[in-house]
This record gives structure tokens, C-alpha cells and sequence, in this order.
């Protein structure tokens, strides 16, 4: 199962793109805790109309039990990702955030964590999408942020970094 934050279910609808998390997890359920549910729930913003129907079809809300792990967690985690980080240890999931900080705390509290990135290289290798260099030129224009040894190791991940063209000088001295 994986339990997730706002952030990557936000970046997906605001890019039209959220069914592909559906597409790419297949049999595997996607839970968010309450706080995270309220997040999503702001009518007018982009996406808000895919994401209010995903909460109404196949992401499953669900309430964290261990309230004293919720309020142990860093204060300077929002109330979002701190539940879904404790949801997470409760019930032994993958977090899925693009936030920096609780992708560290979650580590810290030993759950395995996955991203955007994670989702695209996934959905590629099902054959959910062709190519994941169309989707993070979508997402760059939407306003994600990725730094570029980032974005040149998960084309190479996914196997479509193309080499760059050789100079003539470096095929002379090849031939030699």
C-alpha cells in the first residue's frame, strides 16, 4: 500500500496527469490521512476537480491511529505530512511526497519513500507512458523544480538520455 502527502497528488492534478498514479500503482491501494484529505479540498485550484473525484473513487481516506506520533514528529513538517508519515509506520506502506523534509523524517523513522520521479519511472516500465521526459517538461512548465543532475539521472534511469554527438576531433582520434 502506499500512503501519500499532498504534494505529488497536487503536482499530478495541476498537470491534468493524476490518473497516471492510479494507472502505475495498479493493484496497490492509495490511502492519505485526513489532514492531507482537507489539503486537497480547495475548489478553483488547478487539478481541484480531479482530485475532489480521486477522493470520491479510488484514494481511500483514513484516519491515523498513533495521535501521540503525529505530535512527536518536527513541528516544521505541516500537519500533512506529518500524518502521513506516521500512517506510514503504522501501516508498514511506502510514503509517496516530493517534500524534501518529511521524505528525510519518514527515512529517519525507517519507511521507504518514493516521489514523483519514482511514480514516472514506474509508470514507464509498465508501459503506462512511453516516455518520461514528456512528463517532466509538463511538470517543469507547471512549476516543479529539478535540479539538473536530477532530471539527467532519471532520463538515464529511464533509458532515454541520448548521447551527446562526438566532435570530429574526438572521431579522428578514435579512428586512430
Amino acid at each position: 500500500m502506499i500512503v501519500a502527502d499532498a504534494s505529488t497528488l497536487i503536482l499530478l492534478a495541476r498537470i491534468g496527469h493524476l490518473e497516471l498514479l492510479r494507472e502505475a500503482v495498479g493493484e496497490r491501494e492509495v490511502w492519505i490521512p485526513e489532514a492531507v484529505a482537507w489539503e486537497l479540498q480547495v475548489p478553483g485550484k488547478p487539478g481541484a476537480e480531479a482530485l475532489e473525484k480521486a477522493l470520491n473513487d479510488w484514494i481511500r481516506v483514513v484516519r491515523v491511529q498513533d495521535r501521540k506520533r503525529v505530535e512527536g514528529l518536527p513541528k516544521r513538517l505541516g500537519r500533512g505530512e506529518r500524518e502521513a508519515i506516521a500512517l506510514a509506520v503504522e501501516r508498514g506502506a511506502v510514503l509517496l511526497s516530493d517534500d524534501r523534509a518529511a521524505r528525510r523524517e519518514a527515512q529517519r523513522q525507517g519507511v521507504k519513500v518514493t516521489g514523483l520521479l519514482g511514480v514516472l519511472l514506474i509508470a514507464k516500465g509498465r508501459g503506462v507512458i512511453p516516455e518520461v521526459k514528456p512528463m517532466l517538461d509538463e511538470l517543469i512548465a507547471g512549476g516543479f523544480r529539478l535540479a539538473p543532475d536530477l532530471h539527467e539521472s532519471v532520463l538515464r534511469e529511464a533509458g532515454e538520455l541520448r548521447p551527446e554527438p562526438e566532435s570530429e576531433a574526438e572521431a579522428e582520434e578514435r579512428k586512430e
